[in-house]
């Protein structure tokens, strides 16, 4: 590449400049000002030995930087001033700061089309997990009905058994009657028989006719 001078650089495009900071493998931020990109690349040919630096080469620049009569090299209509002009509102309107200070984003702009997107995400996943607890719960009352089926069947079972069992061998599931037992009259008891005076008279004189 030959080593262009600082003339050549003033009258470069940005698109130029661009080509000639990767040529040199210079780190350019990004965004950047077309007159930071050439001080950056003015800055390594200085470095390298290619350029000389203002006070030894005694060129003649207007406040700004620029010589006294610049010219486009690629397109001699558009000044290298203007063209800084337009880079600066270029990079500005680019900057992150700008795009968080814009006005909200209107309907059907690519950022409400992903809002919309993860709103319909959402919606899905909370159908899927409404849709699982559901099913969760259906098979738990499944779980339960089949546990008291499983639990009468086996009563019925053992009832069936024991019955059959009491028909094979009826005399070992017998219950025993009681027999029942004789009236008896009680004792009589002569302690218990009252005498009157009437009656002990009567009975002497039966003793004596």
């Amino acid at each position: 590449m030959e080593a262009p001078s600082r003339e050549v650089l003033e009258r470069c495009r940005k698109a130029d400049l661009l080509q000639i900071a990767a040529n040199l493998a210079l780190d350019i931020p990004n965004p950047v000002l077309k007159r930071d990109l050439k001080l950056l690349i003015v800055e390594r040919l200085e470095e390298m030995g290619i350029l000389q630096t203002e006070k030894e080469s005694g060129t003649k620049t207007e406040p700004d930087g620029s010589p006294a009569d610049p010219a486009g090299c690629d397109d001699p209509e558009v000044p290298a001033a203007a063209e800084d002009r337009e880079g600066e509102m270029t990079e500005t309107s680019k900057s992150p700061l700008t795009q968080r200070k814009s006005a909200p984003t209107s309907p059907g702009s690519p950022t409400e089309g992903s809002r919309d997107a993860r709103l319909q995400v959402r919606l899905a996943r909370l159908d899927i997990e409404r849709e699982e607890k559901a099913q969760a719960k259906r098979l738990q009352m499944e779980l339960e009905v089949r546990r008291m089926e499983i639990e009468a069947e086996t009563a019925v079972r053992i009832r069936k058994l024991e019955l059959e069992a009491q028909l094979s061998n009826p005399g070992l599931y017998t219950t025993p009657t009681k027999t029942p037992q004789p009236a008896t009259t009680p004792a009589f008891d002569i302690r218990e028989t009252s005498l009157t005076p009437g009656d002990s008279d009567k009975q002497s004189m039966d003793i004596f006719s």
